[in-house]
């Protein structure tokens, strides 16, 4: 684009220095016809030749001049209309990649986020498994435990039963035996009364 301006900037100083000398020829001109005349005054025929062909190559300079000016405005303006185009394709193009990278890192984000959301879900039914597990393994661990404690405490009850009996049998005959011993002595003691009445 700078090129651009520099090659329109060349252009139009050189267009103007064409106009400088096309108006100097024309400022020119009067003076050309007036020495024509004068040095023509005795061939007035010829200085009619000369001021046509003067006047026509004038004519066609001034044409020449003219459309090369409308050719170089023609020029400068494709060339302003291409760079405009030129420009508008960039700035799209700029635009699509600005969108275009905005829509990957939206994309990014959301990968990003449902990966830890499916990385936190996993974790959370992990743990939920872990504590099911635990909850299972201490439910299970305090059913030994009860099923222990009674068989411990049957165990118990029944050596108390066994040694309660044990404990009753053993009263019961110490009791019969002192019954006994008692009876016998109450019997030896009355026998003696008899014996010596």
């Amino acid at each position: 684009m700078h090129t651009a301006e520099q090659a329109r900037l060349r252009d139009r100083t050189r267009l103007e220095d064409e106009r400088a000398e096309l108006e100097e020829e024309v400022r020119r001109a009067p003076r050309d016809f007036q020495f024509v005349e004068e040095e023509a005054a005795l061939d007035l025929s010829h200085e009619r030749s000369m001021r046509k062909e003067v006047e026509a190559r004038l004519l066609r300079h001034i044409d020449e001049r003219f459309s090369a000016v409308q050719r170089q405005l023609a020029r400068e303006k494709r060339e302003r209309e291409e760079a405009e185009e030129r420009f508008a394709s960039e700035l799209g193009e700029t635009f699509a990649k600005i969108v275009e990278g905005i829509e990957e890192e939206r994309y990014e984000r959301q990968r990003r986020f449902d990966d830890l959301t499916a990385r936190h879900a996993s974790e959370m039914r992990r743990l939920h498994d872990e504590l099911a597990r635990e909850r299972e393994l201490r439910a299970k661990a305090a059913a030994e435990m009860v099923h222990l404690l009674e068989q411990l405490s049957s165990s118990v009850r029944s050596e108390l039963t066994i040694e309660k009996q044990g404990r009753q049998g053993t009263e019961a005959t110490v009791m019969r035996l002192l019954e006994e011993a008692l009876g016998r002595r109450h019997g030896q003691q009355l026998s003696g009364r008899g014996g010596h009445l």
